[in-house]
């Protein structure tokens, strides 16, 4: 009897038995040689030995130079020497960036990022871009030729990015030059950051670009600076602005050729002009024109133009674009967070903006420091108020500034209301200044202390605003009420003269129960020393910029009063060292 198959099996059999067509298994055998001879191997399969040999050429390059001032790769100094040890030290020399696996994307994005740092007003080849971009291009043929980098190659490109991130990401976050070292009465808020970690972290999850872009201030005032650097770039003629020739001022109602040139001039930057026939007149859209320019560029606003708008408009375009970089720099020595409520200073520009969720909800102009008594840049909190405060005259400022208008005048102490005291102890008894020898004071010798009563000639006026640091300058009232209608306001003797206290006073009191703008007026007319503490501290930031963008979000530039543009240019200027970090 023939052998037969049991229907289960025949039904198994036909349930294991493919069910395509030749044509399509031929097609499945193509695909199968192409992947097999066509794509190429993981560089892991392909030269099995890299990722070690990578490993320990990084840990020989470390070590053999760590003990010295300076580490040097590809010709290259490596800024990170501080840190760049230990974090490879801490992954037990394990290249960090994955080119030994031919995974380029953090590499990629670091590289796509760096060519971008000019956007933040800083220089790409401060972070090995040049170096980099060969490097790679350099390991990535090695690959594709099938004979794959040298360990050496791939060592020294990791150790490069890992500086280059280091170093850019450190700049983005707290400033490329650390302002203390050219300014002595500037201090910088630090930005505590464990990069190497934030490095770590951002190569663990491919986020570098993402994480280099956390990294910049996230202030609305920088990335409006941002953007109005990069439309000054792209407007800038290539030849620079219509030059104004030189000659007498020009105001309205001049008929002069140079008149033509400055239309020409305002025009090229965008200053509305119509055209009212002779081009050489002088009319009033060209006054308003004028006066809009001088607005923007922190110039007394009259319309004519003078020795110092000349000055301006003849600045070329790339004086501006540098005043916006260096601008930007000091942006990065700012705290992150101001507060929710907080008051900014702009010294420079001579103003005081109140500011609330992020939105200014008060301006006022100010009087700061002369450029040899420069008002200091820092932050702090304030904290307290004085209603008709006594004033403390300053040691420096009695032996210098009072004492020799008392040898003049006998009498001024007396008009002024200022008396003197035998200290600086609440104790300390009045002297009568006829019994003091004012031609033998010197700052060695001279143990009073002056005080002026509260009153109408108090130099404090009738409020003045506390906040603790180690400068002794505050915020305060002024009776030289005329002095805020000068264009430049340089003439305390560093603390700050406030143009509307009471409005000051009610936005710092505004969380405090009960205060009205009426009940600090009746404060300020009881004429009581009365001192107000908060119920809670308000931020207050110091700051210095000669270019930033206002309220209604134009660019303005102003004068460099304390000459400081020029120091942090060079300081920019110069290559990065390890003492930057």
């Amino acid at each position: 009897m023939p052998f037969s198959v049991p229907s289960t099996l025949r039904r198994k059999r036909s349930l294991l038995k493919p069910h395509l067509s030749l044509k399509t298994r031929l097609h499945l055998i193509t695909l199968l040689i192409i992947l097999i001879t066509v794509v190429p191997r993981t560089s892991s399969a392909r030269f099995p030995l890299l990722f070690q040999e990578t490993q320990s050429k990084l840990k020989a390059l470390i070590q053999a130079e760590v003990s010295g001032t300076e580490l040097v790769c590809s010709g290259e100094i490596i800024c990170g020497i501080l840190f760049i040890p230990d974090f490879y030290a801490s992954r037990d020399y394990r290249p960090a960036w994955g080119l030994e696996k031919q995974d380029y994307r953090n590499a990629e994005d670091l590289i796509s990022a760096i060519r971008q740092a000019d956007e933040d007003g800083l220089t790409p080849s401060d972070y090995h871009l040049g170096n980099l971009s060969r490097m790679m291009q350099g390991i990535q043929q090695a690959y594709r030729e099938d004979t794959g980098p040298s360990a050496q190659d791939l060592a020294e490109a990791d150790l490069l990015l890992t500086d280059a991130f280091l170093l850019f990401g450190s700049h983005l976050l707290g400033g490329r030059v650390n302002p203390e070292t050219i300014h002595t009465d500037w201090k910088a808020f630090r930005h505590n950051a464990d990069m190497s970690a934030i490095l770590s972290r951002a190569l663990e999850e491919q986020s570098v670009g993402a994480t280099l872009d956390r990294l910049r201030p996230p202030h609305p005032g920088y990335k409006a600076l941002k953007e109005a650097l990069a439309k000054r770039r792209s407007e800038a003629p290539r030849d620079g602005w219509p030059e104004v020739p030189p000659g007498p001022t020009l105001r309205m109602g001049d008929q002069d050729p140079r008149v033509a040139a400055l239309r020409q001039r305002l025009a090229a930057e965008g200053y509305p002009l119509f055209d009212m026939g002779d081009p050489t007149y002088f009319d009033a859209v060209l006054k308003q024109a004028v006066a809009d320019f001088q607005t923007r560029n922190g110039l007394a606003v009259d319309g004519i133009v003078g020795k110092n708008t000349l000055y301006a408009l003849n600045l070329p375009p790339e004086a501006r674009i540098r005043q916006i970089e260096i601008n930007l720099e000091r942006w990065r020595w700012i705290p992150r967070k101001l507060g929710y409520r907080h008051i900014l200073v702009n010294i420079a520009g001579f103003s005081l903006q109140m500011v609330e969720h992020e939105k200014p909800v008060g301006r006022m102009r100010v009087v700061v420091g002369r450029p040899y008594r420069k008002t200091p840049v820092f932050s702090s909190e304030m904290t307290y108020l004085v209603f008709n405060p006594y004033w403390n005259v300053p040691h420096k400022l009695a032996v210098e500034d009072i004492a020799p208008l008392v040898r003049k005048d006998p009498g001024y102490l007396r008009r002024q209301g200022i008396k003197v005291l035998s200290g600086w102890e609440e104790s300390s008894a009045e002297v009568d200044p006829a019994s003091i020898d004012w031609s033998q004071i010197t700052k060695q010798n001279f143990p009073y202390r002056m005080r002026q009563n509260p009153g109408p000639l108090n130099a404090l006026g009738s409020i003045k605003f506390m906040f603790p640091n180690k400068y002794s300058v505050y915020l305060h009232d002024t009776p030289k009420r005329y002095l805020f209608d000068r264009s430049i306001r340089g003439f305390s003797s560093g603390c700050i003269r406030v143009e509307k206290p009471l409005e000051l006073a009610l936005f710092l009191l505004k969380e405090s129960n009960g205060w009205t703008i009426e009940r600090i007026q009746e404060a300020i007319d009881a004429r009581v020393t009365r001192t107000v503490s908060l119920s809670k501290p308000v931020p207050i930031h110091l700051l210095y910029w000669t270019a930033w963008i206002d309220e209604g979000g134009e660019l303005r530039f102003c004068n460099d009063i304390y000459d400081r543009d020029a120091a942090l240019d060079i300081a920019l200027r110069k290559r990065p060292t390890a003492a930057d970090r």
